[in-house]
């Protein structure tokens, strides 16, 4: 098999699965799942799935949906200028508009090393809902080195609907199912998982907030003129 055809049947495959977790009622009300972050904006969770422990994080991005899903699929190789999260981001292959092979890093987060990651990604568009999912994949093209831990993304989901009731405003679930190898306890483990995704919407959050107030003074400025 190919390395398109097989980041391909990678990617669908993990699609069905975050679907499924998305389309569960008691995602929407996190029934069975425990919270383990309550922050100032945004709550993170946490559930085991087939694939592992999971991690899912609800918040609010004060900017349109097109802008929103558009930087976290197209524009990855920009995030680590906004997002300190990211050592690193690139995109590896792009062989259909809707799925690519990104190779990224992380920067450390409290006493865990920066990780980097090898994931095939699919994009799609559901009832006016936008997903985002991703699948490590190895490809020879892109060994682990000694730099860096090679850590494995069993599931990364993102889900982007447009706000019900505010003008310009992203509804944002994700879902992140991650190992991050070497000996860490699993304490620490979950501790770091619900700190990289709560730090990872903070950035995003002021990215968006700075270019929305950008824009709208450009447009009053406009206005005013």
């Amino acid at each position: 098999m190919g390395m398109y055809a097989h980041a391909l049947k990678n990617a669908v495959e993990v699609f069905e699965e975050a679907m499924e977790i998305f389309n569960d009622p008691k995602f929407e009300t996190k029934d069975d799942w425990k919270k383990e972050v309550q922050g100032e904006s945004a709550s993170v969770y946490s559930k085991h799935i087939k694939s592992g422990k999971a991690f899912a994080l609800r918040g609010e991005i004060p900017w349109h949906i097109e802008d929103v899903f558009e930087s976290n699929w197209s524009d990855v190789e920009a995030m680590p200028e906004w997002n300190s999260n990211i050592a690193f981001s690139r995109k590896v292959l792009r062989p259909t508009p809707n799925m690519d092979i990104v190779h990224y890093a992380n920067n450390e987060v409290l006493i865990v090393k920066s990780r980097d990651f090898v994931v095939s990604r699919l994009k799609r568009e559901i009832n006016g809902k936008r997903y985002c999912i991703a699948r490590s994949i190895e490809i020879p093209e892109l060994p682990e080195t000694k730099e860096r831990v090679r850590g494995i993304v069993h599931l990364g989901a993102g889900r982007f609907v447009p706000h019900p009731t505010k003008e310009n405003a992203t509804c944002i679930d994700l879902i992140l199912c991650m190992d991050l190898k070497g000996m860490l306890p699993k304490t620490i483990v979950n501790t770091v998982m619900a700190r990289l995704m709560e730090k990872d919407y903070e950035q995003q959050l002021r990215y968006f907030e700075r270019v929305r107030d950008q824009k709208l003074g450009k447009e009053d400025a406009n206005n005013g003129a």
